[in-house]
């Protein structure tokens, strides 16, 4: 005869929003101890991905950063310019025209770092951006 082999209780990760330290409850015991006042595991997450972002606002913010800010626009602008590489090669499938709006754009993401007000936020939302233009792939002969 076999033995027999209990199955695994069903845990639940909970969390104390004051210390953040984790553990892991019974699924049953759950309830009570989000009473005592411990929070999910999404609550968790939401409230750590809330407090990265205000201390990347307060990074951003701090006028010793402005290197930094700098940085990370190039490396925004080098990744906007990698994404179109094969638009602009020449033996990709373009109308003149798209392609000449292409290679206007790429020209002013390379020109946004000598921009008055550059660095902004490192390249994010407050980055005048320029519009991408929408190109269609030229149809082969």
């Amino acid at each position: 005869m076999a033995p027999r082999v209990a199955a695994a209780p069903v845990t639940v990760n909970l969390y104390d929003p004051e210390t953040g330290q984790g553990s892991v409850w019974r699924e049953e015991d759950a309830e009570a101890k989000l009473a005592e006042g411990m929070i999910s595991e999404a609550a968790w997450l939401e409230i750590r991905a809330e407090k990265a972002a205000e201390a990347r606002v307060a990074w951003l913010a701090d006028p010793d950063t402005e290197a930094e800010r700098f940085s990370l626009l190039q490396q925004a602008c080098a990744a906007k310019l990698t994404e179109t590489d094969k638009l602009v090669q020449p033996d990709y499938p373009l109308s003149d025209t798209d392609r000449a709006a292409m290679f206007s754009y790429r020209k002013a993401i390379r020109e946004l770092n000598h921009q008055p007000g550059a660095p902004w936020d490192g390249g994010g939302e407050l980055t005048p951006w320029p519009e991408e233009p929408t190109v269609k792939k030229a149809q082969e002969a």
